[in-house]
């Protein structure tokens, strides 16, 4: 009954909208850590208006490489767990051989977003 309500609907509409939601949230920053059976992944994101605004990871995992790309790929992205883990699994087209990796990584990210 209350989509029949024009103006309240419009209200709602606005309401659940990402812009709204988190688009004028205040800066913040995230501390993650975890552990995969190819190196700890220390992540620190940096963000401001629902965007990540830096992205810095720490980790022993020999593929240093990948890591680099990641930290260089999440800037920019909203901070929404969905278009988070679609920036992160991008990165497997640079790097296929480590595709395995970047999806654990990504469903963790998603997870802990």
């Amino acid at each position: 009954t209350l989509a029949a309500i024009p103006s309240l609907n419009e209200y709602y509409e606005q309401m659940k909208a990402w812009e709204w939601r988190f688009g004028n949230t205040p800066e913040f920053n995230h501390y993650m850590e975890t552990r995969f059976d190819w190196g700890n992944m220390d992540v620190h994101i940096d963000a401001k208006r629902g965007r990540i605004e830096e992205a810095k990871i720490y980790s022993d995992s020999l593929f240093s490489e990948m890591v680099d790309a990641l930290m260089a790929e999440l800037p920019g992205h909203r901070y929404d767990p969905e278009e988070v883990k679609e920036a992160v699994v991008g990165v497997a087209d640079l790097f296929p051989e480590r595709r395995k990796e970047l999806e654990k990584f990504a469903g963790w990210l998603a997870e802990a977003l």
